[in-house]
């Protein structure tokens, strides 16, 4: 009656703990599980930024916990190869003693979320050299020595006949596979202990998603041992060491449930192109279906009860809400790796001007109904408009989205922005196979060319001279910049061309100086130029110096709404050759009427415009016997 009572309470928490989790945010973790309450540590090769045959001295943990693996010896330290036989995937290898780095591993200082829980699961893909010589070689090992069994938390190694086998709580009750494995071949490998299990079933490997071995295990709970967790021996100094390539590590301070563990299973398979004996749910990680081996993640429904139904993975695109989900149904995503920079793809619908290269392919097991499909476009350069944005969807099939129409259900509007770069489309039918990806109807404003986060000009009166800054956030095919400049805003002359980033997330600033800037008042215009030639125009900044001789001027009303007749207060007309501009902050004129009103004193001008100005801000110059007078105009 305690076991089963303590079974419950487990669940219970469990299945508050993941919903509770759902709620609060996206399932960021591998696959798109849960990441904020049970993993503790997660080395993924592809966050290494190393030239190919450097030594590995640091490799970060991916979750929040600062579980990063180092080694501060050169000797011991093992190399990064950049494009491994891992499905050409990045990886970090070890010698085994093979080579000038005699005793290559790497060390995690001591948490206590490596250890001292209930549930405990491993996770690594790796590929061996030689194994059975030496006798041991061990993925990973959290003991102080091999002379104390007391004195271990767990050791995972291969061992005799080239067996995976796994020590927990000391060598009591050490186990193995009933079969060996073999050199130059890829492992997708599993360890899970459930404390709660009845002790014959505490103990599981897995290969390639498959339950290679079930073991007893008499203790409930993994001792804490304060002692770093090794990668590549058991301990320090333990002289045997792995030899060959891994590529991802993981540590769950828990037992995953089989939904958990079959989504994790789908992503590293996809990842590094090593087929499940199992559960296979997502198959569109072959050339035959195009590849899409990238941040695959998945939502779903075991038979057991248990689910995952909030994924995000470590991509980009979200899937949760599912309508209809029942037990046995699936929902899987990866992409083809192709950029998200690029926005000049032509391959798109009527209406469509652009779409980003990256394709996304979906795999359904049953019917999981409609969703709600998000997109966190922080790492797409560009601003973003969310009326511009439309989600879209090869429904036929055929690998293109030209084809595709509103009607058939190809082309999705209603993007709304749910927080930060995160724009979310609801209730979507996608189907077994579609392919999807996001596009854009106004190329000119999403995205962006250059997200412009600031210009400025600055004088100095000392030395007549305009400092000219501006600072962007991101660049798309930015070829270059002009800088021009302008007294009367009909001739502008260039001042400096700037080579632009090309395409870049990161922040740039730029700076220009004017050496003989106009006497009196100019006017500064930056323009950015596309590689294609395409050209925007940012609004002018205007500098007046302050020796010039004014004259009085008022406007009214300022602001002034669309359609509304504008008065301008001038001097009297007597005075001598006058005119009235009106024009844009990128200096285009807009044709107006002038009624002029003899008010004694001075002249009243009411302005009518030949077409309602858009709403913004606008510069109203007045000239009188060569002086020039210039005011904001706000139009609402």
């Amino acid at each position: 009656i305690y076991y089963f009572m303590n079974k419950l309470f487990y669940l219970l928490v469990t299945f508050f703990l993941i919903n509770y989790c759902a709620f609060l945010s996206a399932q960021t973790g591998p696959g798109g599980i849960n990441s904020t309450s049970s993993l503790s540590m997660w080395l993924k090769e592809d966050d290494l930024n190393l030239t190919d045959g450097a030594a590995v001295s640091a490799w970060d943990d991916a979750t929040s916990n600062g579980n990063d693996a180092g080694q501060s010896s050169s000797g011991k330290q093992p190399s990064y190869v950049a494009s491994s036989l891992l499905n050409g995937m990045p990886a970090v290898s070890f010698s085994g003693g093979t080579s000038n780095r005699t005793s290559d591993n790497l060390e995690v200082a001591d948490n206590s979320n490596l250890d001292n829980s209930q549930g405990l699961t491993f996770y690594s893909v790796l590929r061996l050299n030689s194994v059975g010589s030496p006798n041991v070689q061990a993925i990973l090992g959290k003991r102080i020595s091999s002379g104390t069994s007391s004195e271990w938390a767990y050791t995972w190694y291969f061992y005799t006949s080239n067996r995976l086998y796994l020590d927990l709580n000391s060598q009591n009750n050490r186990f193995g596979t009933p079969s060996g494995y073999s050199n130059n071949t890829n492992y997708l490998l599993n360890m899970s202990f459930d404390g709660y299990r009845s002790a014959a079933n505490r103990a599981r490997i897995y290969t390639h998603g498959s339950l290679s071995t079930t073991a007893t295990e008499s203790s409930t709970s993994i001792v804490n041992i304060g002692q770093p967790l090794i990668i590549g021996t058991m301990n320090p100094n333990y002289g045997k060491y792995f030899s060959g390539l891994m590529g991802e590590i993981m540590v769950f301070n828990d037992t995953l449930s089989t939904t958990q563990r079959i989504i994790v299973d789908n992503y590293l398979s996809a990842k590094y192109n090593t087929a499940l004996n199992s559960n296979d749910l997502y198959t569109h990680d072959n050339s035959g279906n195009g590849d899409f081996d990238f941040d695959v993640a998945g939502i779903g429904q075991n038979s057991d009860g248990t689910s995952n139904t909030d994924a995000q993975g470590t991509g980009i695109v979200r899937i949760n809400s599912a309508s209809n989900f029942g037990s046995g149904e699936w929902l899987f995503w990866g992409h083809d790796g192709a950029a998200l920079d690029s926005w000049s793809v032509v391959d798109t619908p009527v209406n469509v001007q652009a779409r980003v290269a990256r394709v996304w392919r979906v795999d359904q097991t049953g019917d999981v109904g409609t969703v709600s499909l998000s997109f966190d476009l922080s790492d797409v350069a560009g601003s973003v408009t969310s009326s511009d944005l439309r989600l879209l969807i090869d429904t036929d099939n055929d690998g293109v989205f030209s084809d595709e129409t509103v009607v058939g259900g190809g082309v999705i509007s209603g993007a709304t922005n749910t927080s930060g770069n995160v724009y979310q489309w609801t209730g979507v039918a996608i189907d077994d196979n579609d392919r999807f990806t996001i596009g854009s109807i106004n190329e000119s404003q999403t995205p962006l060319p250059v997200d412009l986060v600031k210009f400025e000009a600055i004088p100095n009166a000392d030395k007549k001279e305009v400092h000219l800054l501006w600072i962007t956030a991101s660049e798309i095919n930015n070829d270059y910049f002009k800088v021009e400049k302008t007294e009367d805003l009909s001739e502008f002359e260039l001042i400096e061309v700037v080579p632009g980033a090309g395409t870049s997330n990161e922040k740039h600033e730029y700076e220009v100086t004017d050496y003989h800037p106009n006497t009196h008042l100019s006017y500064y215009r930056l323009s950015q130029v596309d590689f294609d030639g395409n050209e925007t125009k940012f609004p002018m900044e205007k500098v007046e110096f302050e020796n010039k001789t004014s004259f009085e001027m008022k406007l009214y009303p300022n602001p002034v709404a669309a359609g509304q007749k504008l008065q301008v207060k001038i001097p009297k007309l007597d005075q001598g050759a006058h005119s009235l501009l009106v024009n844009d902050l990128i200096g285009k004129s807009h044709a107006v009427n002038i009624t002029s009103i003899n008010m004694g004193d001075y002249e009243l001008l009411e302005v009518e415009f030949d077409q309602n100005l858009s709403r913004g801000v606008y510069l109203v110059q007045y000239e009188l016997n060569g002086k020039t007078e210039t005011y904001q105009l706000l139009v609402e």
